[in-house]
């Protein structure tokens, strides 16, 4: 099966999202949008996954959880992934909390590098969410749009568990599913 391990969403924070889509700037975005339920943090992606290593893993996220505190994080900014005049994905970035996330992901990838010998991620961990995912150029006058995408406001969350997820790829996109929630300690 294929998991990952990810920061899920609360309503208010996928409804927050959902608005600043439906008022995007950009008329009849030459892109497809993310569905709200596929809307996370992901902290580590381990693909193919054997069932039988769920239980270790498992025992591995319960440790790192408990020790770290619950924590705020806020999405804020609007980007590109590798940069907005060539995007292939779109996302809103996370501000305050991000140094907090980035932490849990060094401990997730340390731990299940250390014990399962799952091989470490090597690329900088960027706290974000995606919202879009580009298929073509974009034309000119949509790169200066989304030069002008407003930050999101109020889109603050705690982060009271870490979840390992299954993702299933189907025609209409990928499902998620959560098998195990991870509680962090209450925190700040």
């Amino acid at each position: 099966m294929r998991l990952f391990i990810a920061v899920n969403f609360e309503p208010q924070l996928e409804e927050l999202i959902a608005s600043a889509i439906d008022s995007f700037p950009v008329a009849n975005a030459p892109w497809r949008w993310t569905h709200p339920e596929a809307w996370h943090v992901t902290l580590k992606f381990l693909g193919e996954t054997a069932e039988t290593d769920v239980a270790p893993i498992s025992r591995c996220l319960d440790q790192v959880a408990g020790q770290h505190a619950s924590f705020r994080f806020e999405l804020r900014d609007f980007g590109g992934f590798p940069n907005l005049r060539r995007p292939r994905v779109l996302f809103y970035r996370i501000d305050e909390g991000a140094d907090r996330l980035e932490r849990l992901a060094s401990d997730i990838n340390q731990v299940l590098g250390d014990v399962m010998r799952i091989p470490k991620d090597d690329k900088r961990f960027r706290a974000h969410v995606t919202v879009a995912r580009v298929k073509s150029r974009l034309a000119p006058s949509v790169v200066v749009d989304l030069q002008d995408v407003p930050p999101l406001e109020g889109a603050v969350q705690t982060v009271r568990s870490i979840d390992l997820m299954k993702s299933e790829l189907r025609r209409d996109g990928a499902h998620y599913q959560r098998l195990k929630a991870f509680a962090l300690p209450h925190g700040s």
